[in-house]
């Protein structure tokens, strides 16, 4: 759940969008750190670019 709120907040809230969470009980456990951050990471670029991040992988250097 912390994963799911923390993309919310971020893409949901940079449209105006207001959501509420509703959590699922679940016997799963915790997802890592870095799972959130690189959503975080991914959710930002988007915000900033408009682009996704699916199309930066057919550019060569």
């Amino acid at each position: 759940m912390p994963r799911a709120k923390t993309i919310a907040t971020i893409v949901l809230g940079s449209q105006g969008i207001a959501f509420t969470p509703v959590s699922i009980p679940s016997k799963k456990t915790k997802e890592p750190l870095i799972r959130i951050l690189l959503d975080i990471g991914r959710g930002l670029f988007w915000i900033f670019t408009g682009h996704t991040g699916s199309s930066l992988k057919s550019i060569s250097f």
